[in-house]
């Protein structure tokens, strides 16, 4: 088993208390790798998107997603945001769309040959804004996966 399944088995059993303590821990051990590269705003901004764009992979973005994620993205947002306001934030940052993504999978990418340590923080991250809703579909396992392509 690769670490990436080893990841998913961990996590996919897993409430929504835990997964919101994984995503936050997660998250700030990210920040904390790629501050080294990037600006604490443009990691921030990158881990916001990434969030985002996990909760949409299954081509919705519910409240389960969202209320997951709220602590965090207040947090990396500096800002008390409603349902309304997170809808509003993947419209601006173009979250989910097809060519954002493939410029933050392209960055993400170039920032794990210097902070190969990051790589698990988003695969964590990425299982817990997805198993939210619990359960973790094969389409959101595909979509983490194919960030760590090479």
């Amino acid at each position: 088993m690769d670490e990436f399944e080893s990841i998913y088995k961990l996590i996919e059993p897993l409430g929504a208390e835990e997964l919101t303590a994984i995503a936050a821990m997660s998250a700030a051990d990210i920040i904390k790798h790629l501050t080294g590269t990037l600006t604490l705003h443009e990691a921030e901004n990158l881990v916001v998107n990434y969030i985002l764009s996990a909760a949409m992979c299954d081509g919705e973005f519910g409240e389960s997603e969202f209320e997951l994620g709220k602590p965090l993205l207040e947090t990396l947002t500096h800002k008390t945001l409603t349902f309304d306001d997170a809808v509003k934030l993947t419209k601006e940052l173009n979250s989910g769309d097809k060519e954002t993504l493939e410029n933050m999978a392209e960055l993400m990418r170039a920032l794990f040959d210097n902070y190969p340590e990051a790589f698990r923080g988003f695969v964590i991250l990425g299982f817990a804004v997805c198993g939210s809703d619990k359960q973790i579909i094969e389409k959101e396992k595909n979509w983490i996966r194919s960030f760590f392509k090479r």
